[in-house]
């Protein structure tokens, strides 16, 4: 549940945000969606905790489905295709064909004390 001061916040940014879109597309039906609002909300405060709560439920549809959405956009345009190229071009680079005496790799390494000190 929010505080009070946060609805009104809320309020305030849902009628400067039909207002700023009544300026950029002139269309006057959100001239008077904005008024109604603030009206609604400063001579209601029961109504204007209703609208708050239904803008938050928007909210929450519309942030879910966008995550779903960009994720989605993210794997199928990078992820996807650098993974194709990888396995075109590097052959068993996990070594999962058993094509090998041994999987055992011989690494020559002495450890320093710098290689213990930031491990991560």
């Amino acid at each position: 549940m929010q505080a009070p001061q946060d609805n009104w916040k809320t309020l305030l940014v849902i009628v400067v945000g039909l207002l700023v879109l009544h300026f950029l597309f002139t269309v006057d039906w959100l001239l008077y969606a904005a008024l109604g609002v603030g009206l609604a909300a400063v001579l209601f405060p029961a109504l204007g905790r209703l609208i708050v709560r239904g803008w938050m439920a928007v909210g929450q549809v519309l942030g879910r489905i966008n995550g779903s959405i960009l994720l989605s956009l993210v794997f199928f345009i990078l992820l996807f295709p650098i993974a194709v190229l990888y396995r075109l071009f590097n052959k068993d680079s996990l070594r999962l064909k058993n094509e090998y005496d041994s999987l055992f790799t011989e690494r020559n390494h002495s450890y320093q004390k710098e290689d213990l000190e930031n491990v991560w």
